[in-house]
């Protein structure tokens, strides 16, 4: 499993409603791709760990650096071989 952390900032100001819909359909867009991850704003940067397969979550971080919503996208910590799925509370 690979997991990716980043964080970025927001391109352009979103109301809360899109900041919504965003979480919304990503979610049920990384269910279907077996991602799983947490995404968080706070003022107007995003912070995200996203993890799945291999293939799955370079297509998504791609994606992120594509997508006009994100500027000064960082990426602060990829695991490779991540073992274990990532829980804020502990195993």
């Amino acid at each position: 499993m690979k997991r990716i952390t980043y964080m970025s900032r927001f391109s352009r100001q979103l109301p809360r409603e899109n900041i919504d819909e965003i979480g919304t359909y990503s979610a049920r867009r990384n269910a279907a791709d077996g991602i799983a991850g947490v995404l968080v704003t706070l003022g107007s940067v995003f912070f995200q760990i996203i993890e799945g397969g291999e293939a799955a979550i370079d297509d998504l971080y791609e994606r992120v650096l594509r997508d006009g919503r994100h500027t000064g996208v960082i990426c602060l910590q990829t695991e490779e071989l991540a073992t274990d799925r990532y829980s804020p509370t502990g195993p």
